[in-house]
This record gives C-alpha cells, sequence and structure tokens, in this order.
C-alpha cells in the first residue's frame, strides 16, 4: 500500500507533462487509473481490450498534453511513436528485461532527455538481476524519504463494491471463453489425454529484501498515519469529472 503513497509524492516531486507509467496487467492499469484520478491526477489507462476509437482518443490527448499521465500495458503501448514523454515510471517491473529496455527508451525519442524511475519492494526485487544483466550494467538504487509519501484518498464503500462486482464479471467472462475453447476441441477429437503430471510442491520461500541502500544503510520500517494528501500542487492537472 506504501507503494501508491510513494507514486504520489514522486508525481508531486517530479513534475513532468507527459508521464507514461507501465503496468504488467489490464487490471492493474484500470485500478491505477481510478486510484490516481480519485487522488486529483487526471490519467487513462491504455490496455489490449480498449477499442480502436478510444485508443485513439487517448494517445490524441496525450500527445496534445491534454493527458498529462498514461497507464499502459506492455501490449498496448508496443509501436506507439510519442515525442516528449518526461517520465516513465515502472510500476511493475516487467517480466522480460528486454521490455525494460524498451520502456525506457520512450524518454529518449528525438534525442530528447527524460526520466525513468522504477518502483521495487521486497516481492520484486529480484528481478533486477536479470535486467541488470541484460543491460551490463548496475541500476542506482535510492532509498525514499518518509516525506515522499503523500496519503491516498481511498475509494468508498460503493466504489469496492463496484471493483469487485466488475472483477468477477471478467473472470467469469474468460472463464466461458475457456469452456469454449475446451468444448472446441472435444468436438473435434482432441479431448483431453489423461491427468496433466503433478510435481513435487516447492519449499515456501521468503520474498527477499531489496537491495541495500548505497553507503549500506537499511530502510527504516513506516508507519504513517494521514500527512499530506497526494494531489497535484495548486496549478497541476485536475482530474476530469
Amino acid at each position: 500500500e506504501e507503494k501508491f503513497s510513494l507514486l504520489l509524492g514522486l508525481l508531486r516531486l517530479e513534475g513532468g507533462n507527459r508521464i507514461l507509467i507501465f503496468s504488467n496487467t489490464r487490471e492493474e492499469a484500470r485500478r491505477l487509473e481510478d486510484r490516481l484520478t480519485r487522488n486529483g491526477w487526471l490519467a487513462r489507462a491504455l490496455t489490449g481490450d480498449v477499442d480502436q476509437k478510444r485508443r485513439l482518443r487517448i494517445l490524441g490527448e496525450f500527445r496534445d498534453g491534454q493527458l498529462p499521465i498514461l497507464v499502459a500495458t506492455d501490449v498496448a503501448s508496443r509501436g506507439l511513436h510519442i515525442e516528449g514523454v518526461t517520465h516513465v515510471v515502472n510500476w511493475d517491473l516487467p517480466q522480460d528485461p528486454e521490455d525494460y529496455l524498451h520502456r525506457i527508451g520512450r524518454t529518449a525519442r528525438a534525442g530528447a532527455g527524460g526520466k525513468a524511475i522504477s518502483l521495487v519492494d521486497e516481492a520484486t526485487a529480484l528481478m533486477l538481476e536479470p535486467i541488470e544483466k541484460f543491460l551490463s550494467q548496475k541500476i542506482a538504487v535510492d532509498w525514499p524519504d518518509d516525506a515522499l509519501f503523500l496519503h491516498e484518498i481511498r475509494p468508498t464503500a460503493e466504489e469496492r463494491r463496484r471493483y469487485a462486482e466488475e472483477r468477477r464479471a471478467r473472470i467469469e467472462a474468460r472463464g466461458r471463453f475457456g469452456e469454449r475453447r475446451e468444448r472446441g476441441r472435444d468436438a473435434r477429437g482432441r479431448g483431453p489425454r489423461g491427468p496433466a503430471p503433478t510435481s513435487a510442491p516447492a519449499a515456501p520461500t521468503t520474498p527477499p529484501a531489496p537491495p541495500a541502500a548505497p553507503g549500506g544503510d537499511r530502510p527504516r520500517r513506516r508507519r504513517r498515519r494521514g500527512g499530506q494528501r497526494g494531489g497535484p500542487p495548486a496549478g497541476g492537472a485536475p482530474s476530469s469529472a
């Protein structure tokens, strides 16, 4: 939960008028759009299931500077050529190290500069090493100050209920699609060929702590109550209705 509070603080600190945030899943991209909008930031999600008309409208607003934050998945962002991206934020580290290079390269279009920021926690720290091997260089690690973690405006009970219903509907839709594919295979005479092989369960592992900060300092455990709200500073981009 502190990850989003840190994102709010970074957005306020860094500024930028064309920010591209990458998420690994469509569901998380949509959730980020909702959370950012609720906290005063104008953001739109670009995922693989967005129809072409809406996709073109979102991209046009992002290119024209009307939309300061675009949350995208790797699939949806392929083939995009947008100049003037000031920041790339990896909300999730990509599973394929090559995708990391494609993501951060979007701040260097037409020779322009920019900044790439990756949010890494204990659960994803192990994904840094293969990316560093692919890049043949170490990635600088900074521990954020407590002041960067801003207060998040939480969803209402009605919003949480709606999110749960939407999630359940998407899961059911995927299940129906899978059942149709199974029936199609059975009709063609290529049904199941017996039980799939099983393997012994892996021993549980504990996610490692993230890399140590330069100088060997260890992170402090944070407990925050309240604090500054995470919307844009005065004069920043407002959220739309």
